[in-house]
């Protein structure tokens, strides 16, 4: 009987590492996309009710700001890790959603500044937030043009490939950090900044660890 290898297949224990790995990361999305979910928009929520105890205008930028790094990023990245052409679509859709909303959380900061007469991008917390938007809106247009699945120009290039992975991840550690220190400007209390601080980091571990090496 002629093996696997042989027969111009991989090694069983190989090829079952890498399904036991897809299987992983799929039973990971499953048990956290909706806990994600739901810390993402509880603190959404908190942060847009926190400076005024109501709805005003700069509300919105706490709110789609954190929505877009929290619960829409971390699934994005989650689902990636799944693999698949319909995981990879779900991937981009969350992303290109997760713009829109920086965009709109930008400009209601802008705004509101204008509106109080006071100084842009006068703390780290802003440049760091203006550097994460513009690495984000990069990257989507970088996926959108070149890596698509479907029509992607570069979608064959390990050097693009390599270039989103890792630009995509220094784009999320960015705008979680962005996220924790509007936090902790809003909320100086330590044991409520624990509340968010730990999940996060917890979630930014999940994200960021690199694979386990094939034995």
């Amino acid at each position: 009987q002629q093996s696997s290898v042989a027969m111009g297949g991989e090694p069983g224990a190989a090829a079952a590492s890498k399904m036991s790995a897809r299987e992983r990361h799929a039973a990971t999305y499953a048990r956290l996309r909706a806990p994600v979910a739901v810390f993402g928009l509880v603190a959404a929520a908190y942060l847009a009710w926190l400076p005024a105890r109501t709805w005003v205008w700069f509300s919105g930028h706490p709110f789609t700001m954190t929505l877009a790094a929290v619960p829409l990023a971390v699934n994005a990245a989650l689902v990636k890790k799944v693999g698949g052409f319909d995981n990879t679509v779900l991937h981009g859709n969350l992303l290109s959603l997760a713009v829109f909303l920086m965009l709109v959380g930008f400009y209601v900061i802008y705004e509101n500044k204008e509106r109080m007469n006071k100084e842009h991008y006068a703390t780290w917390h802003a440049w760091i937030g203006l550097v994460a938007i513009g690495g984000f809106l990069g990257s989507a247009c970088l996926a959108f043009v070149g890596l698509h699945p479907q029509y992607g120009a570069l979608k064959t290039s390990q050097a693009v490939r390599f270039l989103h992975r890792w630009g995509g991840r220094s784009n999320l550690v960015l705008a979680w950090v962005a996220c924790a220190t509007g936090f902790v400007k809003l909320q100086p209390d330590p044991s409520i900044q624990a509340l968010f601080a730990v999940p996060l980091a917890y979630l930014a571990w999940v994200v960021l660890r690199p694979a386990p090496a094939a034995k």
